[in-house]
């Protein structure tokens, strides 16, 4: 009874939505070209490039309007920069959320290792790998690594005074919150992994490099990779192999203590216990789970970092706030979250979030229908001033309930992790290392910026600054 008033409820609406909606063939869309589309805007000699996808994205809105339709070979898709457009693609995403996949690793996975993990699936096996790391977000699990990882932070920031120059300034601020990002997240995934060579550091930091950027050639690139191994391809194979070879002896280590003293294991290392006691999961699913974590934690988290302690130096009153704040015996960092939260608005290493519509959806007054590609830019509503007031300033306060200039925002105007089923698994982790690092640093040392000019950001799968971060370290007595 209940499926019968469901379907002809589903169905009326529909019926509904088709008679009020404009049809999906009026979408507005650049000139096409015959077999490629609109991928000329993105070639050698078209205007725009993929690595600066946000601003070509915001560039074509602001000539089509807020909603519009792009073919790039033969994937068409409707891009949105309204948040309103990207609660309604949530919306009609389903149970199991579809993402464009990222063929190019599923197949190396699969013939290589015979799992594949999160990133590149979809469907039931997505949802077996996504159910096994969820125990990633629960607070318990993650602040169980809270002392660890503080730990990692006082060390790096004390270790940061050797690596100035004569001038005082730390060179490539970045490359050095890699290494931080590094010995972060090997404290959670495998848990054992003892990284003390800056060689060490510089071979993952390295195939962290080649893995995003092979990453991202094989995806947004035509799939010649499946006639021979492309460049991209070689890059996604190297770096992969690195990382597996890491970390395979480190779990079955792992293994060795989970099979021998269960209960002393799950207190050490609560995430890998999780893992490892999961029946659906075979030992192989296990180091790629392990893995994906462990890539994961790298990048995202090093760039946030350094665009943070950059937006820090070129505002002397919120740095001053956040550095009192560090000072606390407390271990809760509110204004110091602000600071991340602001950061992560102006300056994502996302750039938006696709699905395919499970369901039918009205996305800026079109009737998109099922199965269609809709990806959604918070990176350009989160710089847009009806959502944010005067949204390209550093402004921390906007994000704190007790400040005056604290105002509700529109929830999905700013999305850094995502949202639903497939919001980034690690996010409560990621928010805890960087209130760590970025206090442990402003506990220690005075931030001053010798270039003051913009850092922008390009894709290499994740959004990475476009020039390197040099700042001058001032150390406190």
């Amino acid at each position: 009874m209940l499926l019968k008033f469901e379907s002809k409820y589903f169905y009326n609406c529909k019926k509904f939505l088709s008679t009020t909606a404009k049809p999906y063939s009026s979408l507005p869309t650049p000139k096409s070209w015959p077999l490629i589309g609109n991928a000329h805007l993105f070639g050698k000699k078209g205007p725009y490039t993929f690595e600066r996808l946000t601003e070509a994205v915001n560039s074509l809105a602001k000539e089509l309007g807020p909603v519009f339709k792009l073919k790039l070979g033969s994937t068409e898709m409707v891009i949105s920069i309204d948040p309103e457009d990207s609660k309604k693609m949530f919306q009609a995403e389903g149970v199991r959320p579809f993402r464009p996949s990222f063929p190019a690793l599923e197949h190396y996975r699969k013939n290589t290792y015979g799992s594949f993990g999160i990133v590149p699936g979809n469907g039931s096996e997505w949802y077996k790998f996504r159910k096994a790391i969820n125990p990633l977000l629960k607070q318990l699990v993650y602040e169980a690594y809270f002392d660890r990882q503080k730990k990692v932070a006082t060390n790096f920031a004390d270790s940061l005074k050797a690596q100035l120059d004569g001038d005082g300034v730390l060179r490539d601020v970045h490359f050095h919150l890699t290494n931080f990002a590094i010995q972060a997240i090997s404290v959670v995934t495998p848990g054992n992994l003892e990284l003390s060579e800056t060689e060490e550091f510089k071979e993952i930091s390295k195939a962290n490099v080649e893995f995003m950027d092979g990453l991202f050639r094989t995806f947004m690139g035509p799939p010649l990779w499946r006639l021979f191994k492309t460049k991209g391809y070689r890059l996604l194979e190297n770096a992969h192999n690195k990382f597996h070879s890491l970390l395979k002896d480190k779990v079955d280590s792992a293994w060795v203590s989970f099979s021998s003293d269960p209960t002393n294991f799950k207190t050490e290392h609560p995430f890998m216990f999780e893992i490892m006691k999961n029946p659906e999961l075979s030992k192989e699913d296990v180091v790629m789970l392990v893995m994906e974590s462990f890539i994961g934690g790298i990048d995202a988290t090093a760039t946030a970092a350094a665009m943070c302690l950059n937006y820090l130096a070129l505002n002397k009153e919120s740095q001053e706030k956040a550095a009192k704040e560090s000072q606390s015996a407390q271990n809760d960092f509110p204004y110091i979250r602000a600071c991340i939260k602001e950061t992560l608005r102006l300056s994502p290493t996302a750039g938006g979030t696709s699905r395919f519509l499970f369901r039918d959806a009205v996305i800026g007054n079109y009737l998109i229908p099922a199965k269609t590609l809709v990806s959604a830019f918070s990176s350009i509503s989160s710089l847009q001033e009806e959502y944010f007031e005067n949204p390209d300033s550093f402004v921390p306060e906007r994000w704190l309930r007790d400040e005056e200039l604290y105002k509700k925002h529109h929830p999905y105007a700013s999305l850094p992790f995502g949202h639903g089923p497939r919001m980034c698994p690690g996010r409560r982790l990621a928010d805890q290392e960087l209130q760590l690092i970025v206090s442990e640093i402003l506990k220690k040392y005075k931030l001053i910026s010798i270039d003051d000019s913009p850092v922008g950001m390009v894709f290499r799968m994740n959004r990475v600054p476009d020039r390197k971060i040099d700042l001058k370290l001032v150390e406190k007595m």
